[in-house]
């Protein structure tokens, strides 16, 4: 297995990857147990040693999240004991009433989980998504990450999502959607499926799902006891005060949560009844209070209420975070706010300190120094940032500033995306929204992108993603005449389809590559693209091809004085010796290279030497010496989140116990490559399968 330089390389989101704090489960027998840490259940219900992890794609229960029993035991049985085959439900209300909360306690509740076995799939919509991303993200999550690559109407994406989840009790979850259409492409529930979850505040959309829950607002003692959260405690002599706030604020969860929050910054429960009292009126009668266009305004009130009590350099770092994808599923970290801002990190660590503890920002999970914004908090900043909320403004330079720099600092993550690809995997909703600001003719931008993401989409096995983009830098390039990207983006998409063992294919781009390079004098590309036409040939058992390609690429790469070229080309060469069981000529070459890579230090590349290294002595019966080579390779390939080459691995791994009977070790490194393969859908996954199947018999035979 060799790796390919300056070439692409998520990974589902599954139980491990939850984070959060304390939340609720809710049994079947009504009782609300209390769970210190939410991650608990969750990675018991769905992951074990020997069976594969399902995706579980909800976002952690949000800190200070009152306990909704009645609701939660309702809408269990709702979802569990579906009326007819096609079964969705649907949680309506208004901004601010908390239906994204609810719906994400509902998909931590026991019950559900056991319904649903197969597991959970989220998206947020909103009013403008990309719901092509996230039918893409759902088939990556169920481990289909290839099946939709060639599908672009969204009806169809739907149809092919649907017969691949034919069979699966699965929940569809669908939060914030705004039009039936949207609704449509995502709904994914058949007779044989499980059900989809729907929150939304548009009647059209809840009307079309089969059963239709109202959660308008909280009752009167969840309302205090959200207000008794954020405001450090309610008095014995405030009660009256609170209840009566809590009624002016509408019952709506985010309201209380600001008004909360106040209380605990200093207002006193008078001052705030007055200020609401001036606007709504000493008196307001029971029906008033259940006025929709009446509880809107108390949130706004509230929003506005918490700026004023900001200092203005604060307010307006507030609504600069207008520039960041908002809502629970998106979060961003304290360097992003450095970014935004533009501070220091101890500036910014204690603007972010006074936003939560206004109410304005969100603490994500247990991660540290990460934080989100409330989707109905990033509209209002938003809003303020055109000038729409009446004393609360900020100079439009100033705003555009934040984007730009925003855009900036995403751009730069992703470039440093190999190197620190955990960061990159918590923040690529803020990523994609960077992305989304490219013009789609900007071909220096789409350059940019596409190169900085290829070996962080190679490593957690995006192919997908990776297609997309030099697809986009393809027709940009064609259109700009660009020739060299031109090329580019042709020997990405060869090196693409060559992972998808569409040879055929991947063959015609590195052609239409290499052709342009040589025309336009791309020595470096010229060697990068001769790899690739060679591992084909290679793959095609036509080695003396293989070596031609090989060898006009290394004499290149050595007179370009390419040292990390040359070390590939190496082990490229090398496989080519292995195949045709010259096993010490093999070693030699991959030792060879695994030298050069320690002389100029390039880390990213040692997993494969070692695991090509490694596997040749496993060939040559030197176990142990395999084994301790394979074992280098995969604290290599973890370190770098390289999942390709973590299943490789294991994979060599598995077959060593395997030649030494310890059946049960070969059958869990096994399975753990065969979940890495299927998870990435790469083909092979069926050769994976068919040892396992092997190992599994002798285990029952020697049982």
């Amino acid at each position: 297995m060799s790796e390919q330089p300056d070439s692409p390389r998520g990974d589902q989101i599954s139980a491990g990857d939850v984070s959060g704090s304390k939340g609720i489960v809710v049994g079947s027998d009504n009782q609300v147990e209390i769970i210190e840490d939410n991650r608990t259940i969750v990675n018991n219900y769905f992951s074990s040693e020997t069976e594969e992890r399902k995706p579980f794609m909800v976002p952690p229960i949000p800190a200070k999240s009152v306990q909704r029993p009645d609701d939660i035991t309702v809408l269990t049985k709702l979802l569990i004991e579906p009326g007819d085959a096609n079964h969705s439900v649907c949680i309506q209300g208004m901004a601010g009433s908390g239906k994204t909360v609810l719906t994400i306690m509902l998909c931590h509740c026991i019950d559900v989980l056991e319904a649903f076995p197969d597991g959970i799939l989220w998206a947020t919509l909103g009013t403008d998504p990309s719901y092509l991303a996230q039918q893409q993200s759902w088939a990556e999550a169920m481990g289909y990450p290839s099946e939709l690559l060639n599908v672009m109407d969204p009806a169809d994406r739907a149809n092919r999502l649907r017969a691949l989840l034919r069979g699966k009790r699965c929940l569809v979850v669908i939060d914030d959607a705004w039009q039936t259409d949207h609704v449509n492409y995502l709904t994914l529930a058949d007779p044989e499926v499980g059900a989809t979850l729907i929150s939304t505040r548009v009647g059209d959309v809840a009307r079309r799902a089969s059963e239709r829950y109202e959660i308008n607002m909280l009752p009167e003692d969840l309302s205090l006891a959200v207000l008794d959260q954020w405001s450090g405690g309610i008095a014995e002599d405030e009660h009256e005060k609170a209840r009566e706030l809590a009624q002016r604020l509408g019952y709506l969860p985010v309201a209380l949560a600001l008004a909360g929050a106040q209380i605990d910054d200093g207002w006193s429960w008078d001052d705030l009844l007055d200020a609401f009292r001036d606007q709504q009126g000493a008196e307001l009668s029971i029906l008033d209070f259940d006025d929709p266009q009446l509880r809107g305004e108390s949130l706004t009130l509230t929003f506005t209420l918490s700026l004023q009590r900001l200092e203005d350099e604060l307010e307006d770092r507030f609504i600069m975070l207008g520039a960041m994808a908002g809502a629970g599923e998106s979060p961003f970290t304290l360097q992003g706010l450095q970014a935004v801002w533009d501070v220091e990190r101890r500036d910014a660590k204690k603007s972010a300190i006074r936003l939560v503890k206004a109410g304005l920002l969100s603490e994500y999970g247990d991660v540290k120094d990460a934080y989100f914004l409330h989707a109905l908090l990033t509209d209002f900043a938003r809003a303020c940032a055109r000038g729409e909320v009446e004393n609360h403004s900020i100079n439009s330079r100033l705003y555009q500033a934040a984007i730009d720099r925003h855009t900036d600092h995403y751009l730069n993550l992703a470039r440093e995306s190999a190197l620190h690809w955990q960061e990159t995997e918590l923040e690529l909703s803020q990523i994609r929204c960077a992305q989304d600001r490219t013009d789609p003719d900007d071909i220096d931008q789409l350059f940019e992108w596409a190169r900085a993401l290829s070996v962080y989409l190679m490593r957690r096995g995006q192919l997908a993603a990776q297609m997309d983009w030099a697809r986009r830098l393809l027709e940009a390039a064609h259109r700009a005449g660009d020739r060299r990207r031109e090329a580019w983006a042709e020997h990405e998409l060869g090196y693409i389809l060559d992972k998808l063992e569409r040879d055929q294919e991947a063959r015609e781009h590195y052609i239409r590559s290499l052709d342009i390079r040589i025309q336009v004098g791309d020595e470096s590309g010229e060697a990068q693209t001769r790899s690739g036409i060679g591992q084909l040939h290679a793959q095609q058992q036509e080695y003396d091809k293989a070596l031609d390609q090989y060898q006009m690429s290394l004499t290149i790469r050595r007179s370009l004085g390419d040292q990390i070229g040359e070390s590939i080309i190496l082990e490229n060469i090398g496989e080519v010796f292995e195949n045709n069981n010259d096993f010490e000529q093999a070693l030699s070459n991959y030792r060879e290279s695994r030298e050069i890579k320690q002389r100029v230090d390039y880390a990213g590349g040692f997993g494969y030497s070692y695991n090509n290294s490694g596997r040749v002595l496993m060939k040559m019966g030197r176990l142990e010496e395999a084994f301790a080579e394979l074992e280098m390779a995969l604290a290599f390939f973890r370190q770098v989140g390289d999942k390709p080459g973590e299943a490789a691995t294991l994979w060599n791994i598995g077959l060593i116990h395997q030649r030494q009977k310890a059946h049960q070790e070969a059958a869990l490194c096994l399975n753990s490559a065969l979940n890495i393969y299927r998870m990435m859908d790469r083909p092979e996954a069926d050769e994976v399968e068919r040892v396992l199947a092997d190992v599994i018999t002798q285990l029952d035979q020697s049982e």
